[in-house]
């Protein structure tokens, strides 16, 4: 019971700490005043469902960020609360996404186009396929495929809001939903 806690705090601290690096954009993106954010984290390995809720607050130069990591459920299950991120990949329980091969595409989104196919690394290809709103949030959603597996690595960019994280991360193999990441609430200051 004891080794559980200190597995969750564990895990609540190193995703706080490396959350900053695992940034979409910039803090100085984000217009004064408080922007909240919010996103649910479920999958095949990730009992129960967490919600993640950051929220940066600028005051000129100043910035402050709060990030939170919340989860209801049964001692056993809160063992595996969290995620780790950083500027190349996401780990969650039972899914691992590695966005280095995608890093180019995230910062220029404005070059993105809904039905373009997009060569990366490893012979991977991101296919845009549409342009959709998320927490009311515009988005371009697109995937792409590891080379010789059966997953799939859908990504949600924001275009026009400055979202810290990306709006969603979805990871499926073979049509089963492995992990999911999606931003739910977004506050605008």
């Amino acid at each position: 019971m004891m080794r559980l806690r200190i597995i969750a705090m564990t895990m609540a601290v190193v995703a706080a700490c490396s959350a900053a690096a695992w940034a979409q954009v910039e803090l100085d993106e984000f217009p004064s005043g408080t922007t909240e954010m919010s996103w649910r984290l479920t999958g095949e390995n990730i009992p129960p469902e967490q919600t993640i809720r950051l929220t940066v607050i600028r005051e000129g130069d100043e910035y402050e960020l709060g990030l939170q990591v919340s989860a209801r459920g049964a001692a056993e299950e809160l063992g595996l609360l969290g995620f780790l991120g950083s500027a190349f990949g996401i780990q969650a329980p039972g899914a691992e996404v590695d966005l280095s091969v995608v890093s180019t595409l995230l910062r220029r989104p404005e070059r993105l186009e809904v039905g373009a196919d997009y060569h990366l690394p490893g012979g991977r290809l991101f296919t845009v396929r549409e342009r959709t709103e998320i927490a009311g949030v515009l988005c371009l959603v697109g995937e792409y495929k590891e080379p010789g597996s059966a997953r799939v690595v859908e990504i949600g960019i924001a275009l026009e809001d400055p979202v810290y994280f990306l709006p969603l991360v979805r990871v499926t193999r073979n049509s089963e939903l492995q992990m999911e990441m999606e931003l739910v609430e977004y506050i605008r200051p």
